[in-house]
């Protein structure tokens, strides 16, 4: 291994390490914000296999922030608010519908409909919403109400400006941020392997409430991740 190669993992390291310590290691949750949109592929592709596996094992230790909009644009010259999403109309729906979700329900029955919804190949198809609601124990009418009122354009909306707020812009869907921090190198690792993520910031969240510092031998595993992913992107 070059010395160069050192140099880039030391760097990596230290840059997670800040982002855990800059967490409430009190309360030990790391902070989790999905960007995406319902009806990308590659949303869910991600919130299916790497994000919903995770969150089953690590979920009490997770705070879920889930903001479906993506790359739509959003207008009120009208004073109403008027959608046009990637994907077209049928996918603005499906975002309100996931927004609205998230704002009604616990996070637990909202993530795991949102969840839900992703996997069964049409987020918009209100027969799909249906089946994922009652799975959840959800009544999807309160949530159909919203997303077919001027509360789910208000809550669509104001995802759209969350998104449009993130620096740098995103240019990617999803994007991941941890602990409200955005980290290029955390998000290309978490869309193939979110869990090890996950469990590196957990680690280090725990090793600073003991000690009030990073531990470096607990990290040296995630480092040895870092390695492979420096391989894997020829760094």
């Amino acid at each position: 291994m070059a010395f160069t190669d050192v140099v880039v993992v030391l760097f990596l390291w230290c840059g997670v390490s800040a982002m855990a310590e800059a967490s409430d290691s009190s309360i030990n949750r790391v902070n989790v914000s999905v960007y995406y949109e319902s009806l990308c592929m590659d949303s869910i592709e991600f919130l299916t296999t790497q994000f919903h596996p995770a969150y089953l094992i690590h979920g009490d230790k997770i705070n879920v922030d889930l903001v479906p909009y993506g790359k739509a644009k959003a207008n009120n010259d009208t004073g109403r608010w008027n959608f046009t999403c990637q994907h077209g109309p049928r996918e603005c729906y499906g975002n309100k519908v996931q927004a609205c979700a998230v704002a009604l329900l616990d996070q637990r029955k909202s993530t795991e409909f949102v969840v839900c919804t992703m996997k069964s190949g049409d987020a918009a198809a209100e027969e799909n919403l249906y089946k994922c609601a009652s799975e959840n124990n959800v009544t999807f009418s309160e949530i159909k109400d919203c997303a077919d009122s001027s509360k789910g354009d208000e809550l669509l909306a104001f995802n759209g400006y969350r998104t449009t707020s993130v620096k740098p812009p995103i240019r990617f869907v999803p994007t991941i941020i941890f602990n409200d921090s955005y980290n290029q190198t955390m998000q290309d690792m978490a869309l193939t392997n979110f869990s090890s993520v996950i469990d590196f910031l957990i680690n280090q969240n725990c090793d600073n409430c003991k000690s009030g510092q990073s531990n470096f031998s607990s990290s040296f595993p995630y480092i040895l991740l870092m390695l492979g992913v420096l391989q894997m992107f020829k760094l």
